[in-house]
């Protein structure tokens, strides 16, 4: 299953909101199994040469929410500034304390230059 809403936004900016649900389920040595992907994706862009994209994933499997967020600039055409932040962490609904547990997270800067001769 898949929605793609959009909405117009004043000239130059653009944002689109997506969701999808997924569901695989099949049997190994262990046992059967079944896996359910609830994912979104966010993608907002100020300008041609800056924008935001955002993505957000559940897995039933493992409990786990996660999110990927990034902004691109690209200052001189050709040379590109990334700022990404990711992070996991697993819920559990059904836990008496409702804490959520840390998985995983990152911060990244990445610049690159274009040197024309």
């Amino acid at each position: 299953m898949r929605a793609v809403p959009r909405h117009r936004f004043p000239p130059g900016l653009a944002a689109t909101p997506c969701a999808l649900l997924a569901a695989a389920s099949g049997t190994h040595a262990a046992g059967s199994f079944r896996t359910d992907l609830l994912r979104t994706r966010v993608n907002y862009t100020f300008s041609p040469r800056m924008f935001f994209s955002g993505l957000f994933q559940y897995n039933s499997t493992h409990r786990t929410l996660g999110a990927n967020l990034r902004l691109r600039w690209e200052y001189p055409p050709g040379s590109e500034l990334f700022v990404v932040y990711t992070a996991e962490q697993e819920v559990d609904p059904l836990r008496p304390v409702r804490r959520h547990e840390l998985a995983d997270r990152a911060f990244v800067i990445k610049i690159n230059r274009l040197f024309r001769f």
